[in-house]
């Protein structure tokens, strides 16, 4: 079910902006902004998952004139350190690039116009993020063969994506006027092919993927 599932809610999480532009009119600040609460999704996920991360390692220990091999996971304290460097240090960066964007690239007085039904689209991103990790991450087992520490830069792979796609959504921006319906939908629908690759090939490897 979960090889059903998963690439369902990558495609239900990039259907948002794509209804945004066609069914209520969004612009192309509009979805970028989105893309900037995506962003915050992957970090608050892959901190989740760093929680829920159970990998075992065995340890020897000397029992007698032997030695035996426990499964152990790793140190509860150093994981919960790890966990808030994570958080400080990803949210620390969307700060800055926060600034960046909302100052130097997207225009807010076209962000929160009267056709942007922000709440409900950040209220359908965050169910199709956590059917997402439920789905590829507690329902495989996945979380038992992970560690903490695989998770602490696989965010910052998905943030070169979104990265590239806001500066294409930029670059874009003039050649949009004239039609954007177009131009937003070769973006989105290239950030959905890049979504779906990269699930596909990480889970080739049985590795984490965002």
């Amino acid at each position: 079910m979960h090889k059903i599932f998963t690439p369902l809610s990558i495609i239900f999480i990039n259907l948002i902006p794509l209804i945004g532009v066609f069914v209520f009119g969004w612009n192309t600040d509009q979805v970028i902004f989105m893309y900037c609460m995506e962003c915050i999704m992957v970090g608050l996920f892959n901190a989740l998952e760093m929680i829920f991360a159970r990998k075992k390692y065995e340890r020897s220990h000397v029992v007698g004139d032997h030695s035996e091999n426990d499964l152990v996971s790793e140190g509860t304290a150093s994981k919960k350190n790890l966990i808030i460097f994570f958080i400080i240090l990803y949210f620390l960066l969307i700060v800055g690039c926060s600034k960046i964007i909302f100052h130097e690239i997207i225009h807010m007085e076209n962000v929160y116009t009267p056709n942007f039904n922000f709440q409900l689209a950040v209220i359908a991103m965050f169910v199709g993020y956590l059917g997402n990790f439920y789905s590829r991450y507690i329902m495989t087992g996945l979380y038992k063969r992970t560690d903490a520490a695989d998770l602490f830069y696989a965010p910052f792979r998905r943030l070169w994506i979104l990265a590239a796609i806001i500066i294409w959504a930029q670059l874009l921006q003039g050649r949009a006027v004239a039609n954007p319906i177009f131009y937003l939908t070769v973006m989105i629908t290239a950030k959905l092919s890049v979504d779906i690759i990269t699930h596909y090939y990480y889970q080739s490897k049985d590795t984490y993927i965002d």
